[in-house]
C-alpha cells in the first residue's frame, strides 16, 4: 500500500520566525478555542465559536504547509 503524500516537516530548532509566528499563532488560537469549548460545555453561548474552530482548523493546514508540525500549547 502506497504511503499518502505528505508536506517536508522542518526541525523546530530550525524554524524561521514566519513557522514560529505560525506555530504561536495556532498554540494561542487552540487556547481561545479550549476557552470557548469550556464555556459551552458549561452551558454557555460563547460567540464567535464556529469561526473560532474553523480557525483552529486553518492553522493546523498552515502550519503543516509550512513545515510546521503543528502544536497545541
Amino acid at each position: 500500500m502506497e504511503k499518502p503524500l505528505t508536506y517536508p516537516v522542518t526541525l523546530a530548532v530550525d524554524y524561521s520566525d514566519h513557522q514560529r509566528a505560525l506555530a504561536a499563532t495556532l498554540v494561542e488560537t487552540f487556547g481561545r478555542f479550549r476557552t470557548a469549548l469550556e464555556q459551552l460545555f458549561a452551558g454557555g453561548n460563547p460567540g464567535g465559536f464556529v469561526p473560532l474552530m474553523i480557525s483552529v482548523g486553518a492553522g493546523i493546514q498552515n502550519c503543516w504547509k509550512n513545515g510546521v508540525t503543528p502544536r497545541f500549547g
